[in-house]
This record gives structure tokens, C-alpha cells and sequence, in this order.
């Protein structure tokens, strides 16, 4: 039922079964041994985070070194961190911010380049 409703706020479909398969199948057995639950569900998105869309396009061998400093950026780490462990008011500031700087109802209608140049 959880996966179900996850389906009708997620896109793809799908997207919640993979993550949440790939989350505990990573908690079975860390990829990186010694990590928390918390930094092992961080280690897991960042490295999900490098499947790229066109990856016939990119250098394989590259992919340690990618993964590598993902996982010891502690920007990207930190980052991750607070994803998973949101600090206390983090969602209430974010939104505070995010309505401060939004732009008025007729600014977004008229000044959107997308629209009046691709539609």
C-alpha cells in the first residue's frame, strides 16, 4: 500500500520500489562497512545520483573517482545528511525563503522566457 501511494506522488513509476530496494538492500550489507544507517542512505543516493542518462557518453573509468569524491565531498555529505535528518525548522525556514523571494503571480505569467519563446 505504502509503494502504491508513493507511485501516485512519485514519477516514474516504479521510482519509490527501486529506491526504497536499493536502500535496504544496502542496509543488509553496506557498500561502504562501518557507515550508519543515516550516512548508508546518503552513500547510496549520491552514488544513484551518478546513473546519468546517456552513460555511453562517459568514461568508465572515471567512475570510482566520480563516486569517490561524492562520497568524501563533505559539502555533498553534509548536504545529504541534512536530507535524511532535516535539522529542526530547516522546512519552515526553506519555505519562509522560498515565499520571500518568489516573484508576484504576474511576473511568473510574463516573464517566463519558456513560454513565449517555445510555446
Amino acid at each position: 500500500m505504502m509503494l502504491s501511494g508513493f507511485d501516485h506522488v512519485f514519477a516514474p513509476k516504479g521510482f519509490s520500489e527501486i529506491v526504497l530496494t536499493r536502500t535496504l538492500g544496502n542496509f543488509q550489507s553496506p557498500a561502504l562497512p562501518g557507515r550508519t544507517y543515516d550516512e548508508t542512505i546518503v552513500d547510496t543516493f549520491l552514488a544513484n545520483g551518478m546513473k546519468l542518462v546517456d552513460e555511453k557518453n562517459v568514461d568508465p573509468a572515471n567512475d570510482g573517482i566520480i563516486l569517490q569524491s561524492c562520497l568524501t565531498d563533505r559539502l555533498m555529505f553534509g548536504l545529504g545528511m541534512q536530507a535524511v535528518r532535516p535539522p529542526e525548522g530547516l522546512w519552515e525556514a526553506t519555505t519562509v525563503e522560498y515565499e520571500r523571494r518568489r516573484p508576484g503571480f504576474f511576473r511568473r505569467q510574463f516573464t517566463d522566457p519558456n513560454k513565449w519563446l517555445f510555446k
